[in-house]
């Protein structure tokens, strides 16, 4: 299955798109919802970094995002109400794959801490490829 993004980044005046195309196995989309007063709601999704071609994260509310344990955390994402991020195998830079720089090590949870009120929908996709 191929998946297709279309990007345009702004500073200033400047503008610049770009569009790619990558090839996946189907996506997997999992969207939980999170009650305000949450935190270290454990969602248990298992990613194997060397196979993301593609990933998106996503949240309807402000929320933290902690990988592997919500004590100590491999990393920690930070999301205001409607940010996105996320990442797709094109363009490398010095350091490699941008996916890597973004996602450090394979993951086993994430553990979602919500204070914004009101219950959160946070969104995971990942098009992973087993055959890298």
């Amino acid at each position: 299955m191929n998946v297709g993004f279309n990007q345009t980044l702004a500073v200033g005046s400047l503008s610049k798109g770009a569009s790619q195309t990558v090839a996946a196995e189907t996506p997997s989309l999992t969207t939980v919802p999170v009650a305000t007063g949450q935190t270290a709601f454990r969602v248990n999704l298992a990613v194997d970094v060397s196979q993301v071609k593609a990933f998106l994260i996503h949240s309807d509310r402000a929320v933290t995002i902690k990988v592997n344990d919500s004590g100590s955390p491999a990393q920690t994402f930070v999301l205001a109400a409607g940010d996105t991020i996320g990442a797709y195998d094109g363009p490398t830079i010095d350091a490699g794959r941008i996916i890597d720089l973004l996602l450090l090590q394979d993951i086993t949870d994430f553990y979602i801490a919500n204070a914004s009120g009101a219950t959160a929908n946070v969104s995971f996709w990942f098009a992973q490829d087993s055959t890298p």
